[in-house]
């Protein structure tokens, strides 16, 4: 399992051979045809979104992305092709993101950074624009203002749709308002606008303000994290964050301001980990994809 993920009526599951989805009714495969009309056009997925609409969206790291419509069971897809400046930079998507009701963006490679017009499905080339080069893209989150966050393996940098300024975010292991090092592959935005953001090896940090800034950070050297080697950051219905860890799973405490054990689950590593419709928390481990109560 590579992604879970949120749906109508459950819960997807990307997979190394193709994507699931899990409800009611029990688990559903989607059929791998690359060359076939309306079947999932790649194998491995590496993200999973729902749009406002209730769409959903597929990363794919050999098919570009695809989405499916609410209520159909066909998949547009959307590609690379070489020689194309229409089509997607890169074939290989790593992360998207969903910027409101109009459009969806991509990263890939060093340099991709693509929007998918939600309606007409024009896709537009950013990573030119805005000069990003030299880096591997690891996440995306589009804001309501003009901007645009993007991760990569040596940061987080909030780049303006209108001026194509960029504004990097500092990143050092000693100052308390900068990012914990680390490439920074998960980012969530909380109802009041703030982003959690995770530095792979690094920690955790809360950014919020205009200008942004590091609000807060969590790292295991203050006590405030259990396990740096953070794989999954995802946000409960009530918006606080949860943790998929290399030593288990961690719930933010707001009123410790810290991250905590969660008693009941597994102290192994978790790789994936979503919530449900119903609230219920799914999590992949090795060799067991598992569904649990949230009290």
């Amino acid at each position: 399992v590579s992604a879970l993920a949120r749906g109508r009526t459950g819960i997807w599951v990307g997979l190394l051979n193709g994507v699931a989805r899990i409800d009611d009714t029990g688990l559903h495969r989607y059929d791998i045809e690359e060359a076939a009309p309306g079947a999932y056009p790649g194998t491995r997925t590496m993200d999973i979104l729902t749009d406002a609409e209730g769409g959903t969206w597929f990363a794919l790291f050999d098919g570009g992305v695809a989405r499916l419509p609410p209520h159909w069971h066909n998949f547009a897809a959307f590609r690379h092709i070489p020689g194309d400046s229409a089509s997607l930079t890169r074939a290989r998507v790593q992360a998207l993101g969903v910027d409101g009701a109009h459009a969806v963006w991509a990263v890939s490679g060093s340099d991709g950074l693509d929007r998918i017009d939600r309606i007409s499905g024009a896709i537009e080339r950013w990573g030119g624009r805005l000069k990003i080069s030299g880096q591997r893209l690891t996440a995306v989150l589009p804001d309501a203002g003009r901007h645009i966050w993007v991760g990569s393996q040596v940061g987080l940098r909030r780049y303006s749709l209108d001026t194509l300024d960029a504004l990097e975010m500092p990143s050092d292991l000693t100052r308390a308002d900068a990012l914990p090092p680390g490439f920074v592959d998960n980012l969530a935005r909380a109802p009041d606008g703030s982003i959690w953001a995770s530095a792979h090896g690094g920690g955790v940090a809360h950014i919020g303000g205009e200008p942004p800034r590091v609000l807060q950070r969590y790292l295991p050297a203050t006590q405030t994290l259990g396990d740096a080697d953070v794989a999954v950051l995802a946000l409960d219905a009530s918006a606080t964050p949860w943790l998929g860890t290399a030593s288990g799973v961690e719930r933010y405490d707001a009123q410790r301001d810290r991250f905590i054990d969660v008693a009941g689950l597994p102290h192994e590593p978790v790789h994936a980990l979503g919530f449900a419709p119903d609230g219920a928390l799914w999590l992949h481990r090795l060799g067991a994809l598992e569904r649990y109560r949230v009290d």
